[in-house]
């Protein structure tokens, strides 16, 4: 192979050899060169990596042109000794280092955030998912709930206005779709599972006046159909969705089941929860926000769900071209989607998933609670609440009998110490010529007189009276021992 050359060159060329890399062709190679001109070493194009994956999982992603600016501030920071003259000029890495960059790191991609309000992203903290496993222990622990007597209520808006699914078509063109329909009225899907992977007929809450008996025409059986004005959940469709529950779980006061659902307004109802109590259902309520990480429905089966959803109605479109869908078409559509999602291997991993069944407090991990970070702050302690409170106290300098249970008026030794004053208030309550001698501290008249008159600051005055008696303790308008009302 090395013919007509001396020792050192044949040498020479097959150490290129060995650490070159072939061409197309097949037949050139060409000696790999090592980048003397390499801004960042491995370790610190690392740590540059991890960076930008945390902040991006806090909310605070780097769009491409920022991250080219981070990645020249992070090289003047390590000191890197070849940072390219491009750089200093646009104060920021260029595109080409940029894409190399993103080569060396595949994991690393560039995409769309998804957006998400602030309340659903720091609700879901650790203080709130330990509350929610030691209710939901305690009750696994006095009622010994079985898997299948372990149930989860959702709910899902379903509207004819469904978004497209996606078809083959030609590259870089842009392809129509069939056109929806006016949204119109939506309509309330409840879905109920259980930890045993079945579920309970579902249950519709149908926008209308009139019921027709074709609403539920296709449906699955034992479905439940509820005609509401708006075809929203309310207090009394959830009294009758816990009616429903009761008929297909046959539970009682001696056979109970353990119902886990959000803490909707809706689901508040005191009927629906004197009738839950009669009648052996025991409610568990998600603390607020945290439904797409502790509730299984919302983990694992309405995602397949809606999928499937607008995968029916696509077909249903396409095969009626001339017919106009309404919304009383929906329940038989979702009763379909339903079947093709709720599996039981769907439901069984989205209650291992959120570490209801089995138990298990440690599946979720820090990364889940990542977004709450930011916002997490120490709880002050308690003797500190008390130091501060009676700071303030002493400064505003007013002191207020002892709440008594009794009619009887407060003695000297509560009564804090009186300023008579002689200037009338306004009708409004306040002193249209304050007195320029008048304290700091508010004062309290006498406990022998019935009206008092605290002064706030020396820029106004306000009339109060001293109620006694009544059922409340603390109350403003007399109805609450040592409460103060207006006149």
């Amino acid at each position: 192979m090395y013919t007509n050359i001396t020792p050192a060159s044949q040498y020479f060329a097959r150490d290129a050899f060995n650490r070159s890399r072939k061409r197309s062709d097949g037949n050139t190679f060409v000696p790999l060169k090592v980048n003397a001109h390499r801004v960042f070493t491995d370790d610190e194009e690392t740590i540059l990596a991890t960076y930008t994956m945390k902040i991006a999982k806090m909310f605070y992603g780097l769009p491409r042109t920022e991250f080219r600016k981070l990645a020249y501030r992070y090289a003047l920071a390590c000191k890197a000794p070849n940072i390219p003259k491009a750089w200093d000029t646009s104060r920021a890495a260029t595109s080409d280092w940029y894409y190399a960059y993103v080569s060396r790191h595949p994991h690393l991609t560039l995409e769309a955030p998804e957006g998400r309000s602030i309340a659903r992203a720091i609700a879901p903290n650790k203080t709130s998912v330990n509350a929610f496993f030691e209710a939901y222990t305690e009750a696994m622990e006095n009622h010994q709930f079985t898997p299948d007597r372990i149930l989860n209520l959702g709910e899902a808006s379903l509207s004819m206005a469904m978004k497209p699914v996606k078809v083959v078509c030609e590259k870089g063109q842009p392809v129509a779709s069939q056109i929806s329909g006016e949204r119109g009225a939506t309509m309330t899907f409840v879905g109920i599972i259980s930890a045993a992977g079945h579920y309970i007929p579902p249950v519709f809450i149908i926008p209308g006046q009139r019921w027709n008996d074709l609403f539920m025409r296709g449906t699955i059986d034992g479905s439940k159909g509820i005609l509401h004005e708006n075809g929203c959940m309310n207090g009394e469709c959830f009294l009758q969705t816990l009616q429903h529950v009761q008929a297909k779980t046959c539970c009682s006061p001696n056979n109970k089941v353990l119902l886990i659902m959000d803490n909707a307004e809706c689901h508040m109802s005191i009927h629906a929860i004197e009738y839950a109590q009669e009648n052996g259902i025991v409610i568990l309520t998600l603390p607020p926000h945290t439904t797409d990480k502790l509730q299984p429905l919302d983990v694992s089966v309405f995602g397949p769900f809606k999928f499937h959803m607008r995968a029916l109605f696509n077909d249903y479109a396409l095969m009626n071209p001339q017919a106009h869908g309404t919304e009383h078409l929906l329940p038989e559509i979702a009763s379909k989607a339903w079947l093709k999602s709720c599996t039981p291997s769907t439901v069984l991993s989205g209650y291992k998933a959120t570490g209801i069944w089995p138990i298990n407090r440690n599946s979720f991990t820090d990364d889940d609670f990542i977004f709450s970070s930011v916002s997490e702050r120490p709880e002050p302690p308690q003797q500190a609440n008390e130091e501060d409170e009676n700071l303030v106290n002493e400064r505003v300098g007013l002191h207020l009998p002892t709440p008594s249970t009794t009619n009887e008026a407060p003695t000297d030794s509560d009564a804090a110490e009186v300023t008579p004053t002689s200037r009338p208030a306004s009708s409004d309550g306040l002193s249209q010529h304050p007195d320029p001698e008048a304290p700091n501290g508010p004062t309290l008249a006498s406990p022998d007189s019935t009206e008092s008159e605290i002064k706030i600051g020396p820029l106004r005055e306000k009339k109060w009276s001293l109620g006694r008696g009544g059922e409340g303790h603390g109350g403003r308008g007399g109805e609450g021992h040592g409460g103060l009302k207006t006149p």
